[in-house]
Order: structure tokens, then sequence, then C-alpha cells
């Protein structure tokens, strides 16, 4: 063991009283068992670019001050402990970037104090073990770029506490649970450039305290649930570049909270839901010079091509709204 802490640098330093251990940039193949009965105190485990590293000893489960795991670019190691969920203090779990693990143990599931977990880029992953959904205080939940995902829990809802669930480029997931609608807890939903999504389930609607939703680049979305109009907290909806989709929800309109609204290249689309196009429709959403009428039809109009060249509007109009709204001309 004491070998093994030198060639990390800590030399001069007490086993029991290490706190953080940042093994990074290491030629090592392995990590002693002894690690679980010597690092006592132990509150962070940073495991960084080792590219011989091909597993990690049981014995971390005896490291019971444990905080944090954070494991990147370990592209030889095939596994993580099975005895993980032992880790009773464990509090963020982030993977990213290790390419030859396929799977998360089962006993993830044990992590009572679980508040993120991060498991992102990690391409031989296809499945989320059931057990996650057992994580009752977990905050955060992401699967970013894991484009093997081709679905998720079906029981993901019991994880009532989850605040921010991102799903970004995983282009495997065709759907989404029915589920998602027991979040009610849930303030950012994002699934961009989630390619092979076509639809949303329609419990969408029951995300009381959604705030962001997050839809660019999901090219095979063809609708948005009616019942996303009951998404009352939503601020921010981002739809750029879903070339399916053919119509949204007249009952967006209903959203007063929404200050952003972000579409471009909706080339499906034939001509906007006409409760847009009132003088009610999202009050928040003001542009520097104009009337929320001409300035939410000009937003649509610009944003999906197949609109704008119908409509005459003025120059200076055009130029105004996509300042405001960072729209790009095309």
């Amino acid at each position: 063991m004491n070998s093994f802490l030198v060639g990390l640098g800590y030399s001069r330093v007490q086993p029991s009283d290490i706190r953080v251990l940042n093994m990074r940039l290491s030629s090592m193949a392995g990590i002693p068992p002894e690690i679980g009965s010597s690092l006592v105190s132990l509150a962070l485990l940073c495991i960084d670019a080792c590219p011989r590293l091909t597993e990690l000893p049981e014995s971390l489960c005896l490291l019971r001050t444990l905080e944090i795991i954070v494991i990147k670019d370990c592209n030889a190691l095939t596994a993580l402990p099975q005895s993980l969920g032992r880790l009773q203090t464990l509090t963020t779990l982030t993977l990213s970037a290790c390419m030859d693990i396929t799977a998360l143990p089962e006993s993830i599931g044990l992590l009572s104090a679980l508040k993120l977990l991060e498991v992102t880029s990690c391409k031989s992953i296809s499945t989320i073990p059931d057990s996650v959904c057992q994580l009752s205080g977990l905050l955060l939940l992401n699967l970013s770029f894991c484009d093997r995902i081709a679905r998720l829990p079906e029981s993901l809802g019991k994880i009532m506490t989850l605040r921010r669930l991102r799903l970004t480029g995983c282009e495997a997931l065709t759907r989404l649970p029915e589920s998602l609608g027991a979040l009610e807890m849930l303030n950012v939903l994002s699934v961009e450039g989630c390619t092979s999504l076509t639809s949303l389930p329609e419990s969408l609607g029951q995300l009381s305290a959604l705030k962001e939703l997050n839809l660019n680049c999901c090219r095979a979305l063809t609708v948005i649930p009616d019942s996303a109009g009951l998404l009352y907290s939503l601020e921010m909806i981002w739809l750029i570049r879903c070339i399916a989709l053919t119509r949204l929800p007249e009952s967006l309109c209903q959203l007063e909270n929404i200050h952003t609204f972000s579409v471009y290249n909706l080339k499906g689309m034939t001509s906007p839901p006409q409760s847009m196009l009132n003088n009610h429709c999202w009050p928040n959403v003001r542009p520097y010079l104009y009337d929320r009428y001409t300035a939410l039809k000009l937003l649509l109009l610009v944003a999906a091509g197949g609109w704008r060249s119908r409509t005459r509007l003025p120059r200076e109009l055009i130029a105004s709204i996509q300042s405001r709204f960072m729209i790009e001309s095309n």
C-alpha cells in the first residue's frame, strides 16, 4: 500500500490522514485491496486517465467516509465493484468516457445517500439497472452521450426527488417511460440530440415543476403531446432542428411563464398554431420595438423557413426579432 501511495505522490502523509486521493495519468494496472482498511478518512476518490487500470477492488466498500467518486477516461476499466452499493455515505458518482464498462452494478440502488449520478460518454453501456429507481434522494441523473441506451427503467417515476434529468445525445433512445409524469419535483428535462426519440409521453403535462424543456435536434420527434399545455411552471423551451415535428400544441399558449422560446428549422411544419398569433400568448416574451402579435408571428416565420416565404415583413422588423431571440437567418 505504501509503494502505491508513494507512486501517487503521497509520501509525506499517513494513509489514515488522506481525505482526497487523486489518481491521475497513472500507469498502474490496479489499486491495492488494502485501500479499504488503510484510507479510513478518505472522502474523495478521483481516478482520471489511467489507461491500464482494468478493475477496482471490492474492498472499496470498506471506505466508510467516502462521499465522492469520479472516474474519467479509464478505457481499460470494464466494471465497477458489485459491492458498490455498500458505500452508504456516497453522495456523488461520476463516470465519464469509460468506453469498456458495459453495465452499472445492480447494487447501485442501495446508495441511500446518493444525490448526483452522472454516467456520460460511456459508449458500451446499453441499459440502466432498474435498481436506480430506488435512489430515493437523487437530485440529478445525467446519462448524456451514452448513445447505446435504448430505454430507461419503466419505474423511473419513483425517484420523486429528481430535479434534473439530462439525456443529451442518447441517440438510441426511442421513448421515455410513461411514469415520467410522476417526477413532480423535476425542473430540467433535456433530450437534446436524442435522434431516435419519436414521441413524448402524455404524462409530460404532469411535470408541474418543470422550468426547462430542451428538445433540440430531436430529428425523429413528430409531435408534442397536448398535455404540454399543463406545464404551467415552464419558462424555457428549445425546439431547434426538430425537422420531423408536424405541429405544436395550441395549448402551449396557456403557459404564461415562458420567456424563452427558441425554434429554428422546423421543416415539417407548414403553419404556426393559430393561438400563438394573438395578443395574449406569452406576455413575457417581448421584442424591443414591436407588439406581441407581430413578434410571435415573425419568430415562427423566421424560425421555420417554409413559412417565411409566404409573408412580406419589414426588413428592420426581421432584424429586430432575430437580434432579440437570437434566431439564425437562413
